[in-house]
This record gives C-alpha cells, structure tokens and sequence, in this order.
C-alpha cells in the first residue's frame, strides 16, 4: 500500500564510531491508513530505526494520497 518512489542514502557511516549511524533519504506515496502504519511500525521495529524528519503533504492531482519525505537514521550497535 506505501509506494517508495526513492530511497538513497545520505553519506557513509563512520564505521569507527560506536553506535553506527546510517541516513536514509526517502520519498514515497501512501494513504493516510498505510502512511501511519508505516511510520508505526518503522518505529516499533526490532531493529533500531529513528525517523529524523518527516514531511507530509497532499499529493498533487490526488488529495486521498500523501507525499511523504522522510530522513530515517538506521542504528547499529555492532
């Protein structure tokens, strides 16, 4: 139900340093329902996923759809 129309990372992650920090920039298409069990369940996950910045709005052409642009730090202990 969530479209991901891009999804690059930001940078490289200082494998030197302790946690290791990954950035995502995402951009995707969703409706509300689908846009918040995203958000929720990208949150809840077993593995440490933050979301650093969201912007939602309106779709172009289609208001039922949200754009969604997205910073998503991936972080890992090991």
């Amino acid at each position: 139900g969530l479209l991901i129309v891009d999804m690059n990372p930001v940078g490289a992650p200082d494998l030197k340093a302790m946690p290791v920090i990954y950035r995502v920039q995402l951009r995707a298409e969703a409706d509300m329902t689908k846009a918040c069990d995203f958000i929720y369940n990208l949150e809840n996950a077993d593995i440490l996923f933050k979301i650093d910045k969201i912007d939602l709005s309106a779709k172009e052409g289609n208001p039922k759809l949200l754009k969604i642009e997205a910073s998503i730090l991936g972080i890992s202990l090991t």
